[in-house]
């Protein structure tokens, strides 16, 4: 799927983004603290969507697995999970 639909959706925060600007160019150390509290709450998203990726990254065959629960019809994930489970140390 194209992710150049998204930009509409997000309009509404872009919007959001730049008529906060000239409020906070008035108080300057309220933008600070503005964009501070974001960019924490951005990494703490980010490592917990991180770490909920990571538990499918074990192995080629969870991975695999995880590839056929999400798009049952991927040809490529099919092949590559036989490839797995037939290389695997019994």
């Amino acid at each position: 799927m194209a992710d150049h639909y998204t930009y509409l959706q997000l309009l509404g925060l872009f919007i959001m983004v730049a008529w906060s600007i000239p409020d906070n160019a008035v108080n300057p150390h309220a933008g600070k603290v503005i964009v501070t509290v974001v960019a924490v709450l951005m990494l703490v998203a980010s490592a917990t969507l991180s770490w909920s990726q990571i538990q499918y990254w074990r192995n080629s065959e969870t991975l695999f697995r995880h590839a056929l629960e999400v798009t049952p019809d991927n040809y490529l994930a099919h092949n590559n999970l036989g490839i797995a489970l037939a290389t695997r140390e019994s």
